[in-house]
């Protein structure tokens, strides 16, 4: 079976990638934004999307200068949202593939016990 050559597809906008989509809605948008919440208190902080743009610039500076190249795999655990969306967009920006993992919930009553029993002396 014969594929077509992969051909980037482009919107109705002229947006064929990530970080083209964040540059035009920055631009287009620049005070609207993420809400993050929270988790400890339920204080909200917005992050505009220019404010989006701009920290995910200097994150993906920071992971070119610190030698991070195109294609590299970044791992990354991070449990506050505002970093999170920053250094996902910042590695869109460097060319860095980002491969976020979920924080580990926090051990709770019987799941503690359990694993205390289950240690090899």
């Amino acid at each position: 079976m014969n594929r077509p050559e992969s051909i980037p597809a482009i919107s109705r906008h002229g947006i064929a990638t990530l970080p083209q989509m964040l540059e035009r809605t920055a631009s287009m948008f620049p005070d609207r934004g993420i809400v993050h919440v929270s988790p400890l208190d339920g204080t909200e902080d917005l992050q505009t999307y220019a404010e989006l743009r701009d920290e995910s610039r200097m994150a993906a500076r920071l992971l070119l200068a610190k030698g991070w190249r195109p294609g590299d795999l970044c791992l990354f655990v991070l449990s506050d949202s505002r970093a999170f969306v920053t250094l996902f967009w910042g590695c869109q920006l460097a060319g860095v593939v980002p491969a976020p993992l979920a924080p580990l919930a926090p051990l709770q009553g019987n799941q503690a016990d359990s694993l205390e029993a289950d240690k090899i002396p």
